[in-house]
Formats: structure tokens, C-alpha cells, sequence
């Protein structure tokens, strides 16, 4: 499968041919040697349709969908659109359809265009300009059914569902000029460019029998400011308006811990001596509740593997 971007166009060639034959019309197991067993996305290319039947717009990262993963067979791309490309504006989409496969050919309607006429399944934006890469990009199905999405021109990563709701994004935080600051504002357009990506479960047979450990963060991360750290109540934030706390020797106060851009960085619960922050381990000599706040530093760590070293301020 060959996705030609000026073209705006997806074929499908015989990969059995011989090199004399690919120059031929003959020979290959589909019988038509070099010539284009299949086309689809623009028929004005081959004179088999209008314009308002165009429905690829310089797209990227056409394939199948693999056996074992939902929707397999399919055909899914990258839609990059734009209006230099044809389309009524500058937005992309995610294309998944079935190619009408008769045998080792392809279907054509009564005027010979290549079917389907239009594609199964499209992911496009609410606002539909929010969702746009010019160039590059790419496309995947996970085994959950989900569609991991590298909208390459600003480096940025999403995971949507079969009702294109995004369920996990990740923004890349490196650009031309080397690695961003945590806080600045993500990489324009070419600057912070992911040419594609792909996301590997953690059953995935190349990571068996390693040891997979959350590092520091890719961003520069100034940790020599304080985290503000708020207890929590049945998921509710207690702001340090509230009234102190008295800790028991074995009493556990959920924590909530959330940076300087307002993001939550960590979550635990504390008592005297330890914190537990998932399922790292926060070691401190103790944390006093009292008037104001008290500023401890923790070191986090899994087994012997020291993560990083903070300090941070408990307020009640």
C-alpha cells in the first residue's frame, strides 16, 4: 500500500510481481503486473469522478489494520486536509474503511470508481479546526479498540474511543531549540514535529522481563520550589483555610500535592513517619500538623532506585 500526498490518494499494487512484469500489465497473482490493483480517495485523479467526490486530502500513514485488533482488514489514515489539498478548510481526520476486495481485486461502481464512496468510521474534532496537521502524522488501533492518534505538526499525542471521545493525551515537550521548560507553552506548528509514533502495551513481547520504572520527567523541571500540599477528604481538596488536623501515630491523612502550573503531581497518604505515593515510597522523618505549614524534603523511591528528591510544604 502506497499513500502518495500530492496525490491525495491511496493505491494498492501487486508486491508478487517480477520486475519484468511490475512493467507490464500481465503476470502477479492479481494478474495486472504493475498496474494499480486499487485507488481510493480522489477519482478525479483518474477521471472517474468530481471534485465533491474527493475524500483523502494529502493523507499520511495509510495501512491495514492487523489481524487480532479490531477492525482488522481495514484500511486506516491519517486525513491531513487543508485547502491546498482540496478540502473546505484547514482541519484533519481519522479515515477507517473497508476495501471492497472481490477475490485479489477491487470493486468499482457503475462510473468506475474505486468503492467505498465514503469511509466507515471518521474521527474529526468538535470544533473541527482544533484537530489539524498540515504534514507528517500518523495513526494506530490498539488492542482495546481504541485509536492512538500522533498529530505529528505539533507533537502531540492522543488516545480516542469508537465515539471519538479522547481518553489520554500527551504533549511532546521538546521543539527545535531543545527541551521546554514545564509550564511553557507547547511547540508551534513544525516546531515540536513528531513524524509518528506508536504506543506498545506493556504485554508487548520486546518489554518481557524488564524492569519498567517511571523516570524524571522529559521537560526541565525546576524542583527547587516547593510543591503545596493539601489533604484531601473523600476526593474533595481541604484548602489550608480548614482547620488543622491532628495526625495519630497510625492515623493515614490522604494528600494531594499539585505544582506551580496547577496540576496535580502526586497523591498519597501520610501518617508520622512514611507517605505513600502510589506505589512509591516517600521516606521523611514526620510530618507535623500544627498552625502553618512545616517543609520537609522526601526522597521518592521504588526498591533501591532513587527517583528524585524534593522538598515540600504540608499545609492543613
Amino acid at each position: 500500500m502506497i499513500s502518495p500526498r500530492f496525490n491525495s490518494e491511496i493505491w494498492i499494487i501487486d508486491h508478487s510481481t517480477t520486475t519484468e512484469e511490475a512493467a507490464s500489465s500481465s503476470g502477479g497473482n492479481a494478474g495486472k503486473g504493475g498496474d494499480l490493483l486499487y485507488r481510493w480517495g480522489n477519482p478525479v485523479a483518474y477521471r472517474a469522478g468530481m471534485a465533491a467526490n474527493q475524500q483523502t486530502f494529502g493523507s499520511h500513514d495509510a495501512h491495514w489494520i492487523a489481524a487480532g485488533l479490531p477492525g482488522a482488514g481495514n484500511i486506516l489514515l491519517f486525513n491531513n486536509g487543508g485547502t491546498d489539498y482540496g478540502r473546505d478548510g484547514n482541519y484533519s481526520t481519522i479515515d477507517e474503511f473497508t476495501p471492497p476486495l472481490n477475490g485479489l481485486n477491487y470493486q468499482k461502481d457503475a462510473a468506475g470508481t474505486f468503492l467505498p464512496e465514503w469511509a466507515d468510521w471518521t474521527f474529526i474534532a468538535e470544533r473541527r479546526e482544533d484537530f489539524y496537521s498540515s504534514y507528517i502524522s500518523s495513526v494506530q488501533r490498539l488492542a482495546n479498540g481504541n485509536t492512538f492518534i500522533d498529530e505529528g505538526a505539533f507533537g502531540h499525542l492522543f488516545e480516542v474511543n469508537s465515539f471519538g471521545e479522547v481518553v489520554w493525551q500527551y504533549q511532546s515537550p521538546i521543539n527545535t531549540s531543545g527541551i521546554l521548560n514545564q509550564g511553557d507553552a507547547p511547540p508551534a506548528e513544525r516546531l515540536g514535529a513528531l513524524f509518528r509514533s506508536y504506543k506498545y502495551e506493556k504485554s508487548h513481547p520486546a518489554l518481557s522481563n524488564k524492569k519498567l520504572l517511571p523516570g524524571a520527567p522529559i521537560e526541565n523541571y525546576d524542583n527547587s520550589f516547593d510543591l503545596t500540599v493539601f489533604s484531601t477528604n473523600s476526593g474533595a481538596i481541604r484548602y489550608p483555610e480548614v482547620s488543622p488536623m491532628a495526625v495519630g501515630e497510625n492515623q493515614l491523612i490522604p494528600m494531594i500535592a499539585v505544582d506551580i502550573p496547577g496540576a496535580v503531581f502526586l497523591q498519597w497518604s501520610v501518617n508520622q513517619g512514611e507517605a505513600i505515593i502510589d506505589d512509591l515510597q516517600a521516606k521523611h522523618t514526620s510530618v507535623l500538623i500544627g498552625s502553618g505549614p512545616v517543609i520537609k524534603e522526601a526522597q521518592y523511591q521504588i526498591d533501591d532506585d532513587l527517583i528524585f528528591s524534593n522538598n515540600f510544604e504540608v499545609n492543613q
